[in-house]
């Protein structure tokens, strides 16, 4: 898994300040940001992320395209959200959905990265068999 973006790119650009306390502080009277939950968060994304993207791409990548960081954020900020029932809100929701298809779309080759090659095939890695005559053919079982 590689590490695509920090905490300091979603909060305040995709999670204001104000809202990352009351989803990361379990402290009623938290005031400040519990920084492993976060990155708790960004961990989940990036293995959601990883999971679509190593069905095409060799992770981890060597280049890191800006629409991977910016799924990145958009999941990373859903799981924050989601931490706390009720929070996350239906444009949210829809979102996290849309960044799914993104992936899904990814894995599947209709969008790509342009970033780096697919992994090929390895030729070294190739299957042969052979047939053999079968132990028990039709000769043998007629009188069964």
């Amino acid at each position: 898994m590689g590490s695509y973006v920090t905490s300091g790119a979603l909060i305040p650009s995709y999670v204001e300040e104000r809202d990352a306390v009351q989803l990361t502080n379990d402290d009623v009277d938290g005031t400040t940001v519990v920084e492993s939950v976060v990155e708790d968060a960004i961990a989940d994304a990036e293995a959601e992320v990883d999971g679509y993207l190593g069905a095409r791409y060799a992770l981890p990548l060597v280049t890191v395209p800006r629409l991977v960081k910016r799924l990145v954020l958009r999941l990373s900020r859903y799981h924050l959200y989601s931490r706390r029932r009720g929070a996350v809100e239906e444009w949210m929701a829809q979102d996290y959905e849309k960044a799914l298809k993104m992936l899904q779309d990814i894995s599947k080759g209709i969008v790509t990265l342009g970033v780096q090659p697919e992994p090929g095939v390895n030729s070294e890695r190739v299957v042969r068999s052979t047939a053999r005559d079968p132990i028990f053919g039709r000769s043998r079982l007629e009188d069964f």
